[in-house]
């Protein structure tokens, strides 16, 4: 499966060209690397041997301090206080140390290689911000209101409620799936790095904003969100099939059909003038996929493209050599614009009219708004899926 390759787009903003020759470096983090690149918060594209590597409070240290002297326009300057630690003498440890961003344990360790969890990088951004004279302290209400959303939001230590819940209501942060947390799972280096880039960049007195969005020009890559990384076969890491199919694989055209629900989604057309208006689709799919696909579709109606859909197709159960493979059959796959954005089997059968890129307004660009949404929320495009086949009207959960 191919590896997704984000371009960085010329905007207002001046950026560097880098050679991002570090192959560790997932396809889906190298827009936002380059920006950590230009804006100094990542000194060297060759700092970290793996950046898909879970990282430890040491490196968190040095990418946090790194962040808070390029917001506050000055360097830290030597620690003055005596080491309070027994098991690192780290300068940039001993830095986040004294702005009250890290601690020790009750015995003095400070543990420099462990590893962090997601609720303790939302512990150390917020102190972060505080340090920058930004106020993260949520009322009790809104507390409640953004972890009520999630369904392991009680796995959440108490002493991070408040850090991870400012986190995700100002758009630092989201869950590893639409409605799980993973408070208590790790986060990587390349993931680090992005997050306080987007802390450095909304607090940025360069830019504009406006509530929680950020409206200077910035490439389109750069969402307020933590794209799902991907695996090394190219297939998105957090896409698990048990907690989708909950009540186990499905094996036949009942238990299917009785997991399946339908969903309304808002979508652009044409009409015979040409011009485009708001018209209404319904979709089939599984049930524990319903709310993934209704936000793509959102996005995809909310994208600046208002990119038409003229027919899609989600469940579909069908016979034949490719019916283990798929995933119409379990509900986690769509079809858009079949005519427009055809299919190429490796034996040259074709299923469709054509696929005309730039040229019909119903084909499937790849980078547009339709594509760039189903990535976002861990689809696979059939269009560059797989070696042989070219599926352009398709869009898989799990690759298939």
């Amino acid at each position: 499966m191919k590896k997704l390759i984000v371009l960085i787009l010329v905007t207002a903003i001046s950026l560097h060209v880098y050679a991002l020759d570090n192959s560790t470096i997932s396809s889906w983090a190298e827009s936002e690397i380059t920006l950590a690149l230009d804006y100094k918060l990542l000194k060297d594209v060759n700092a970290f041997s793996d950046y898909g590597a879970q990282i430890t409070r040491l490196q968190m240290c040095g990418l946090i301090v790194d962040t808070y002297e390029l917001m506050r326009g000055k360097p830290c300057g030597e620690p003055v206080a005596e080491n309070i630690f027994t098991d690192t003498n780290d300068r940039r440890v001993l830095q986040a140390a004294e702005l009250k961003i890290v601690f020790g344990d009750q015995f003095g360790a400070f543990e420099p290689l462990r590893v962090i969890t997601r609720e303790e990088a939302a512990v150390m951004l917020t102190r972060l911000l505080n340090m920058c004279d930004i106020d993260c302290e949520l009322d009790i209400v809104d507390v409640e209101d953004t972890l009520g959303e999630y369904l392991d939001a009680d796995l959440v230590s108490y002493w991070a409620i408040n850090d991870i819940a400012f986190m995700i209501r100002s758009g630092y942060m989201v869950g590893t799936d639409m409605r799980i947390l993973s408070p208590k799972g790790n986060i990587t280096i390349e993931q680090s790095v992005i997050l306080l880039t987007r802390v450095y960049l909304k607090n940025n007195p360069e830019f504009s904003f406006d509530g929680e969005e950020i409206i200077a020009d910035l490439p389109p890559e750069v969402s307020n969100e933590i794209i799902l990384p991907r695996a090394d076969d190219g297939t998105y890491a957090t896409n698990n099939r048990a907690e989708i199919f909950t009540e186990g694989e499905i094996t036949s055209r009942e238990e299917a059909e009785a997991q399946m629900v339908e969903i309304v989604i808002d979508v652009w057309n044409i009409d015979a003038n040409g011009e485009k208006y708001p018209a209404k689709r319904y979709i089939t799919v599984h049930k524990n996929m319903a709310a993934r696909f209704q936000a793509v579709f959102d996005e995809i109606f909310n994208g600046p493209e208002k990119f038409p859909i003229k027919n899609v197709g989600g469940f579909s159960w069908r016979t034949g050599r490719l019916t283990r493979l798929s995933e119409h059959n379990t509900g986690t796959a769509v079809d858009i614009n079949w005519e427009e954005n055809y299919c190429i089997y490796s034996d040259g059968s074709i299923v469709g009219k054509y696929y005309k890129p730039g040229e019909d307004p119903y084909s499937i660009v790849r980078g547009g708004d339709v594509w760039n949404a189903f990535v976002k929320y861990g689809f696979t495009w059939g269009g560059d899926a797989w070696r042989k086949t070219r599926d352009y009207m398709h869009f898989s959960y799990f690759g298939t």
